[in-house]
């Protein structure tokens, strides 16, 4: 896409449910939707569910991974990007630990992400909702609780994306993990460096034989 449409992102917002995202990491901060030119502006572009904080911090590590894979741009030559859409700008909510995360607390975060509040959860604003919404977080399988959510974020013109899940396809198929096991999402599996599926990743069918994953993505023992 970069080589044969010239396209890297530009003028996409991608939003993050995870454990939140390290904003100041330097292959991160120049993306940050809230970076105006080296004024920080959290209003809008930040919503801690999971804990307190006023601005973007991570749980653990893994939205700052996740992140980078989405937008991480490079300094230099010798340091070139590594996200996928380097010329997109992020926002995220922090809806879970450095493990888990709660059903109430994955509802506030696609509710705010309809119409994103300032920092006093005041003064919603939908125009300044995401293109794009992450979600590297599964909840089981037939489970239909976050449905309606997925919905509106595609009534809203929202693209939702989830991981497949990581329960495995050693066993055989069927092992695909809601969300990304709904009809309105794409899930996405992981490749190794071979371009084949990870012993990890889970596939369909899904319910009522639905094709998963609907992509694969570089995932596993690929970088060097």
């Amino acid at each position: 896409v970069w080589s044969d449409f010239g396209v890297r992102g530009e003028g996409i917002t991608v939003a993050s449910i995870d454990s939140g995202v390290r904003f100041e990491h330097p292959a991160l901060i120049g993306q940050y939707r809230g970076n105006r030119g080296g004024a920080i502006n959290h209003n809008y572009n930040w919503f801690d569910v999971y804990g307190d904080s006023p601005t973007p911090v991570d749980s653990g590590n893994h939205g700052t991974h996740t992140m980078g894979t989405m937008v991480a741009a490079g300094g230099s030559p010798a340091q070139p990007a590594v996200g996928v859409a380097p010329g997109a700008n992020w926002m995220a909510v922090r809806a879970c630990s450095a493990r888990e995360c709660s059903e109430v607390d994955l509802m506030l975060a696609a509710q705010w992400l309809l119409a994103p509040t300032d920092l006093n959860g005041e003064n919603p604003r939908p125009d300044l909702r995401p293109h794009v919404i992450n979600n590297s977080w599964t909840a089981g399988q037939n489970a239909t609780w976050y449905a309606g959510y997925t919905a509106a974020w595609r009534a809203a013109g929202i693209y939702p994306i989830f991981a497949a899940g990581n329960t495995g396809n050693q066993n055989g198929c069927g092992t695909v993990q809601s969300p990304g096991d709904y009809a309105d999402v794409t899930a996405v599996g992981a490749l190794d460096s071979s371009d084949r599926l990870t012993s990890f990743s889970s596939i369909g069918p899904g319910p009522g034989g639905r094709l998963k994953p609907d992509l694969t993505a570089p995932g596993s023992g690929v970088w060097s």
